[in-house]
């Protein structure tokens, strides 16, 4: 079979596994490779089943991640804005406003146009007793971490 470098298969969990097994049979009965090329393809598969846990293929793994989310939403966003200057350019600002104002529901809160962080979306700002101020980690949806990287999209030098 012919793998297309361009387009590779997603490893599967359980041939993953089968081919683990295969792969310390040969290693235990004296296969066709050598002893160095059977002992790296027994760790290279011991490492893609420790990679991936339990119950979760590759495939989950990849697209679960969260930083994976967060450019995804911030593609989304810069395409958003982008699609919509372009409408604007053209004379029609109410096609372009329509297109700001449509967001998929299921990625969560549509958190505006590209920009860069407000710090009140980071943290939280709070005098102590003592006078001191102190600083409060958010936690920050992902829809509001895309913000500056889709930002950065747009503004990127031609």
């Amino acid at each position: 079979m012919k793998i297309d470098p361009h387009n590779p298969p997603i490893p599967d969990r359980a041939k993953l596994e089968k081919a683990l097994d295969a792969a310390q049979f040969a290693t235990d009965n004296a296969g066709y490779l050598s002893p160095e090329e059977l002992a790296e393809i027994v760790e290279a598969a011991k490492w893609a089943i420790h990679a991936a846990p339990e119950g979760m293929d590759f495939l989950f793994l990849t697209m679960r991640h969260p930083i994976n989310q967060v450019y995804f939403r911030a593609g989304l966003l810069a395409c958003r804005e982008y699609m919509a200057r372009f409408v604007e350019q053209g004379g029609d600002k109410t096609i372009a406003q329509s297109i700001r104002t449509n967001w998929w529901p299921q990625l969560g809160d549509d958190p505006g146009a590209p920009r860069l962080f407000d710090f009140a979306e980071l943290c939280d700002e709070t005098e102590g007793p003592d006078g001191k101020v102190k600083y409060v980690s958010k936690d920050v949806p992902l829809n509001v971490e895309a913000l500056p990287r889709a930002f950065q999209f747009l503004n990127t030098p031609p």
